[in-house]
């Protein structure tokens, strides 16, 4: 997985958030790599391209509750 430090993207928006179920707007967090947002009690950070994010994906789908 490649990853552009100090490359500049859009921040969340309050819908992304919403995604995942904050109601609250993202803020950037301070330190690291400048790319990650809180929202409420979520954090929000890009995945870092497609095979990151299927590699995630796989990961994540065991703790959904159906």
């Amino acid at each position: 997985m490649k990853i552009n430090y100090g490359v500049k993207i859009a921040p969340p928006t309050i819908e992304i958030a919403r995604a995942f179920g904050s109601k609250e707007e993202p803020i950037p967090l301070k330190g690291g790599q400048n790319t990650s947002y809180i929202a409420g009690n979520i954090v929000l950070k890009p995945a870092g391209g497609k095979s990151g994010t299927e590699w995630r994906a796989q990961g994540f789908c065991c703790f959904i509750r159906k």
